[in-house]
């Protein structure tokens, strides 16, 4: 659409388009006469799905479109083979509320809606959106956060904290249930706890907590959480798994919240990247059952739908019951290969997934900090890394990436690096993916563009929904020598527009922590604007123990420029007292923003910031 710079009079009226892209939606409103937007076809935008009683379920929307032309709304549900079939047709776009029956037989209803535009004098055709964003009933539990631990091996204690926050007016009745990790053992354990209206939370040794005196009993596992009174979007929440050593250095693993809704179905291929430097680094997978008897099929491929050997991992379980691949080489039988993708094929029920990737290979030790990795099921056009580059600060980074091609052919990839601080584009270049390809660049920014020194943003586009990409940015942990003994990474995940900050809603940071010396632990922000109009981003600190507010400021971003904060805590309250605060933010325009937690050791935790009310109030995988 932007290559057509000469496109005089365009008629895009009464159709179906829609796009997020900023650029895309400033250049139409330059070209087009009318205002095509109020004239699509669109799915609905808000959609809710709550039960009525024990064998319905009742569907609610808003949106889809002007409401003076003819036509309706199909809903359908998801069969279990992944298919999609007609739960049923309403008479007229003005009804906007639809009841179904309640399926006995599984314990998680998928749901999504086309709006249909009948033959009109503007358009003899039938149109029909896009579906719209799936809506999920639960029968059973709501959230899931695919790690806890508690243990100590190999002289290091495992310990989960937990911050949760309540934005709401109401308080949250949430019933909890700790489910061990097959090879660990261990019975499941229940709790309840109220989380109070507007407050938030950091809880240290989190297992503990909600299940009393735990004592030497090792413990990973998965934690279902059911709200029974409240909504699951009005609560928030991030884990993170930190290894403590004998010579006190701290590394954490940050493990986002997932809603079912989030979950790999049947019918549903799913993907997690690896690692580009597979002679250096390990990897693990690891799998949670939602649903009873849910049963998967895990093989090693590369390129995506080949298998790089015989070896297939079965994963069955029951609800909330969890088991993790370790090195995922050893477990299908060949040596390290860079950039191989674990699939992960869901033929009944459901589960969440993620990898980790950590030092394990090679000729160092290491300093056993794993990054999470998420699984993917399909490609974007548009894909954005928010921080990556090689620079030595507080600590020396690098940052790996990997980009996979999920097209059934082969696609030519725009990359544009952004450097902080300078608006639009420092360095562009071009490469090709063929079909289920991955490329890994074991520093990108050096690597892809020839740069050395400096940290931006990275853009990679296409003309296809084929683009997934995973970074690592990681903290290089050398001895007196000079010599590399371990690094400590972060994931930076590919974005895509759904994660974008929108005006007129609020985003949510939590767990953020500064100490007086920024070197020992501080939170970074990164805020990028894809558009070329200036953004403005608010930032109101709360402390997160008593709520109150510490102070605000106002970020400036210029179009096409990636903005880089550190120590934001200090940065709007120079007196703060050390303990954990949340910031609220809101937007003029659209970006992207993410949080970076750095510890004494250099180790980094990537946030993503969590909207409530408008969107889901969990991190989106």
């Amino acid at each position: 659409m932007l290559a057509l710079q000469n496109l005089t009079n365009p008629n895009l009226n009464y159709n179906a388009f829609h796009t997020d892209d900023p650029e895309i939606l400033e250049f139409l409103a330059e070209v087009h006469e009318s205002d095509w937007l109020t004239t699509q076809t669109l799915a609905p935008d808000t959609v809710s799905l709550t039960d009525v009683d024990a064998e319905t379920l009742r569907l609610e929307w808003s949106g889809g479109g002007p409401v003076d032309l003819p036509g309706h709304t199909i809903i359908e549900h998801a069969l279990s083979g992944g298919e999609w079939a007609v739960a049923g047709e309403t008479s007229s776009r003005d009804v906007t509320v639809f009841e179904v029956d309640r399926p006995i037989d599984a314990l998680s209803h998928h749901y999504r809606l086309h709006t249909v535009t009948d033959p009109h004098e503007n358009n003899k055709n039938t149109v029909v959106s896009d579906p719209s964003e799936i809506v999920t009933f639960n029968e059973a539990g709501d959230i899931v956060l695919p790690a806890l631990a508690r243990l100590r091996g190999h002289g290091v204690d495992f310990t989960s904290t937990l911050d949760a926050f309540n934005p709401s007016e109401i308080d949250l009745e949430l019933s909890l249930v700790f489910t061990p990790r097959e090879d660990i053992g261990g019975e499941p354990k229940g709790a309840t706890w109220t989380l109070e209206a507007g407050s938030a939370v950091t809880i240290v040794d989190a297992l503990e907590f909600f299940f009393g005196p735990w004592g030497e009993e090792p413990a990973v596992g998965s934690l279902m959480v059911t709200i029974v009174g409240g909504k699951a979007e009005d609560l928030l929440l991030t884990s993170t798994i930190t290894a403590r050593h004998p010579d006190g250095s701290e590394y954490g693993q940050a493990f986002p919240a997932s809603t079912f809704s989030q979950s790999i179905w049947p019918g549903e291929i799913a993907h997690i990247h690896t690692t580009v430097d597979a002679d250096h680094s390990r990897v693990n997978a690891g799998l949670i059952a939602l649903e009873p008897n849910t049963q998967a099929r895990i093989r090693l491929v590369d390129p995506i739908g080949i298998a790089l050997s015989d070896g297939v991992h079965v994963f069955e379980g029951e609800p909330g019951v969890s088991t993790q691949l370790n090195d995922v080489w050893q477990v299908f039988g060949v040596g390290p290969i860079a950039d191989a993708l674990i699939e992960i094929d869901v033929y009944q029920g459901s589960l969440i997934a993620y990898g980790s990737v950590l030092d394990g290979h090679g000729d160092y030790e290491g300093t056993s900090d794993p990054t999470t990795l998420v699984p993917f099921t399909e490609g974007r056009e548009i894909v954005t890394l928010l921080e990556m580059g090689d620079i030595v600060g507080h600590d020396e980074f690098s940052g790996s990436a990997s980009v996979s091609n999920t097209a059934d052919h082969t696609v030519t990839v725009t990359a544009e690096f952004h450097q902080r601080g300078w608006p639009g584009v420092a360095a562009t270049t071009e490469f090709e993916l063929e079909s289920g390809e991955t490329r890994g660049w074991p520093n990108i920014v050096r690597d892809l563009f020839g740069l050395e020194g400096v940290v931006g943003t990275i853009t990679l586009e296409t003309n296809a929904n084929a683009l997934v990409a995973s970074g690592r940015e990681f903290a290089i942990e050398r001895n007196d020598q000079g010599e590399i003994i371990g690094t400590s990474g972060q994931l930076i995940r590919g974005l895509g527009t759904v994660d974008l900050l929108w005006p007129k809603e609020t985003n949510h940071l939590i767990g953020l922590k500064q100490d007086e010396d920024p070197k020992d632990q501080r939170t970074n922000i990164a805020a990028f604007n894809p558009a070329s109009a200036e953004a403005t981003v608010t930032l109101e600190l709360f402390d997160q123990a008593t709520g109150q507010s510490e102070g605000t400021t106002e970020i400036t971003v210029r179009g096409q420029e990636l903005v880089h904060v550190n120590a934001i805590i200090k940065a709007i309250n120079a007196d703060h007292d050390e303990t954990e605060k949340r910031l609220e933010i809101t937007v003029s325009g659209a970006v992207y923003l993410q949080a970076f937690r750095v510890n004494a050791w250099g180790d980094p935790v990537t946030l993503d910031a969590m909207a409530h009310e408008t969107n889901p109030g969990l991190t989106r995988w």
